[in-house]
């Protein structure tokens, strides 16, 4: 939970890597690198809450999507 009136910039004390995802009112945040280690987000203004979620692909995702696109003409 934030309180950004007129938006801002949230410093997640976490390692940057590709997989995090950032949510707020149901669109989409980029999350982008920060510190040389750590992940930042751009908050719109307004904003009250932020989800953030770690979803690394799977195996069994990947070749999925490799075989959706084998078969498409």
């Amino acid at each position: 939970t934030v309180e950004a009136p007129d938006g801002g910039i949230l410093v997640l004390n976490n390692m940057y890597v590709p997989f995090w995802e950032a949510r707020a009112g149901g669109r989409r945040l980029k999350i982008v690198p920060a510190d040389a280690s750590h992940m930042a987000v751009a908050v719109p203004p307004g904003t009250t809450a932020i989800e953030v979620r770690y979803r690394r692909p799977t195996v069994r995702g990947k070749i999925a999507r490799l075989i959706d696109r084998a078969e498409r003409p």
